[in-house]
């Protein structure tokens, strides 16, 4: 599908944030809790559709809690 994907980042002395939007169907609140865990996956009809390996958010995880950060996930159904 044609989705806009927006990139932002915001800086201070001591810290950055980036930001990842985009306009896909979204994550149900109760996959929220569990979306970081390896191998998991969203139940949405897109997520299904396409091949993934569930990996990404928690490699991204891990990446940043080397380097003492944090992600984090926000969803509107």
């Amino acid at each position: 599908e044609n989705s806009k994907v927006t990139v932002s980042l915001e800086r201070t002395a001591t810290t950055a944030t980036v930001s990842i939007t985009d306009q896909g169907v979204g994550i149900a609140s109760e996959e929220l809790e569990r979306i970081m865990a390896r191998f998991e996956q969203g139940s949405s009809s897109a997520a299904s559709r396409r091949m993934s390996s569930g990996l990404g958010l928690s490699i991204a995880q891990q990446i940043l809690k080397s380097h003492e950060s944090t992600i984090e996930v926000e969803s509107i159904e």
